[in-house]
C-alpha cells in the first residue's frame, strides 16, 4: 500500500528551508527543554500588551480522546458567537 504524501510537505520543507541551520537535524528528547529555552518567544502578555486583543484558553478533546489546549483570541470587548465559515476546508 502506498502512502500519499500530504499536500502540505512542499510548503513545510520550503519553511524548513529558511530556517535550515537554526534547528538541529535531529531533535533527541534531550534537546526538547533545552530548544524551549533557547527559542522561547517573550511572553504572551507582553506581545499583547497596548493591542485590543483578547486571550483565552480552552480545553477540546483530541482524536486520540486526550484533552488538548487550545488558545482563542479575538478583539477586547467582542461576546458572543465569533463570526466562522460555513464552507468546510478540504483536505487532500
Amino acid at each position: 500500500m502506498t502512502r500519499r504524501r500530504s499536500r502540505f510537505d512542499a510548503e513545510l520543507a520550503a519553511s524548513l528551508s529558511v530556517v535550515g541551520g537554526v534547528f538541529p537535524p535531529t531533535i533527541t528528547p534531550s534537546l526538547i527543554d533545552f530548544m524551549r529555552i533557547s527559542y522561547a518567544s517573550e511572553p504572551l502578555a507582553e506581545t499583547l500588551k497596548g493591542r485590543s486583543v483578547e486571550h483565552s484558553e480552552h480545553q477540546v478533546i483530541g482524536h486520540h480522546g486526550e484533552a488538548i489546549t487550545v488558545s482563542v483570541f479575538r478583539r477586547a470587548g467582542d461576546t458572543g458567537a465569533a463570526p466562522r465559515s460555513s464552507t468546510p476546508i478540504p483536505v487532500d
